[in-house]
């Protein structure tokens, strides 16, 4: 019969793994998380970004052909 000690050891042992390996595949889904989370902001402000540059072009186009009609 395995002593008491060996026992509450190797249960101990078998936990510790276990945590571990939780620990690691909660750490691993939160960098994937970060990640998407960053790629999702650095898109949405590309889009910005590019709003912005299409909105001045716009601008300056609707200005360029006021000047050319005269209604400007």
């Amino acid at each position: 019969m395995p002593k008491p000690l060996t026992v509450i050891l190797a249960a101990l042992i078998c936990c510790a793994c276990n945590d571990t390996t939780s620990t690691a595949t909660d750490n691993d889904e939160t960098d994937e998380s970060e990640r998407a989370k960053t790629g999702y902001e650095q898109s949405l402000e590309r889009a910005r970004e590019v709003e912005d540059e299409v909105l001045e072009a716009a601008e300056k186009q609707k200005e360029a052909i006021e000047e050319q009609t005269g209604d400007g």
